[in-house]
């Protein structure tokens, strides 16, 4: 229906999270010992996928090879002193 309706993009809400977000936020979650997930490790997470996306794309393939290792370096950089 989104898409119909014009939406430049459409998912299920467990897509992205599941293919591109969460392999990478729980290896730094647990790299850092973290008790929680926390807004700041999802923003970041967030803007570590977005710079994957070729440009006039709003999220990069879930085949990108670099995704995952870079949310983990954006995630745990937040806990670096």
């Amino acid at each position: 229906e989104a898409l119909a309706a014009g939406a430049a993009f459409a998912a299920d809400g467990k897509s992205v999270n599941n293919a591109l977000a969460f392999p990478g936020l729980f290896k730094a979650a647990l790299t850092v010992e973290s008790q929680e997930i926390t807004s700041s490790m999802k923003i970041a997470a967030a803007a570590a996928i977005s710079r994957h996306a070729d440009r006039g794309e709003i999220v990069p393939s879930v085949f990108h090879p670099d995704v995952h290792d870079s949310v983990v370096q954006a995630v745990t950089s937040l806990f670096e002193t």
